[in-house]
């Protein structure tokens, strides 16, 4: 914590401005009673910034949130026990050698 009166505080500022930057507190005095504090102004996060910063700026193609249907994908087909099966034991001999 830095204390200094104002005369100080008037030829000192340029340095006080960079304490209280640095995170020091400054209290300028007034016959040694403490007046006011010297704090920085807040900055704007970069995360706010990022926020809505490409609204407007992407299209999306028409049904593009449409529900997904697993018929369509080939990805999605079902696998019958047997087959299951059969990749596990596989899988398995492959192990064992």
């Amino acid at each position: 914590m830095v204390d200094v009166n104002i005369h100080d505080a008037k030829s000192q500022l340029s340095k006080l401005i960079e304490k209280a930057m640095a995170g020091d507190e400054v209290i300028i005095a007034k016959r040694g009673k403490p007046m006011v504090r010297l704090v920085p102004i807040e900055q704007e996060s970069n995360a706010l910034k990022l926020l809505g910063c490409m609204k407007d700026e992407i299209e999306y193609a028409e049904g593009w949130d449409a529900p997904w249907k697993a018929t369509n994908w080939p990805a999605f087909t079902r696998i019958t026990w047997d087959e299951t099966t059969a990749r596990h034991q596989h899988y398995h001999l492959a192990i064992g050698r």
